[in-house]
């Protein structure tokens, strides 16, 4: 039995791609505030020590104590990413709304990066999709290739930071 496909119509190409770049863009635009705070662009530099872990029903969550590098530096208590040790001490942001603090060692940073480079993961084969579903450009081995070399770097840097928390 033959199977006929409808041409696309321009609104639904305009909704498809519009879906693609907001799966895409999500993780980027939410992430951007923690990965300013994990780089030390934001937020007051200081010490985290993790005073305690709690895994309920609904969260998990840590909590320690952050030390400002600046004078004076009175303990601030602070809630921490779940993916924290107890008794660990790192260095860290104050966020400023002075409730949260994040780490800026490299696994923080690099536990950071890791939903906004899926995002980019996710834009990379855009170019080719596009050229391949609208305009009937089937790309070639070359072009197939520098897509996987674009692909493995933020691949690689989300699984780097997905895989620093239990290190």
């Amino acid at each position: 039995m033959a199977h006929s496909s409808k041409p696309v119509t321009p609104l639904q190409m305009i909704i498809g791609i519009a879906m693609w770049l907001g799966v895409a863009l999500i993780p980027i635009v939410f992430e951007i505030t923690e990965v300013r705070l994990a780089f030390g662009q934001m937020g007051t530099p200081g010490r985290v020590t993790v005073t305690s872990c709690t895994d309920s029903d609904t969260s998990a969550y840590c909590s320690g104590t952050f030390t400002p590098k600046a004078p004076p530096s009175t303990p601030i208590n602070v809630t921490l990413r779940a993916d924290s040790k107890e008794d660990d001490v790192f260095p860290a942001q104050l966020h400023p709304d002075g409730i949260h603090a994040y780490p800026t060692d490299f696994g923080g940073r690099a536990s950071t990066v890791a939903i906004p480079a899926l995002g980019i993961l996710i834009l990379v084969p855009l170019p080719w999709a596009l050229a391949y579903k609208y305009f009937r450009h089937i790309p070639g081995k070359i072009s197939l290739s520098v897509m996987g070399v674009l692909a493995a770097i933020p691949a690689g840097v989300t699984l780097v930071g997905l895989a620093m928390p239990n290190f």
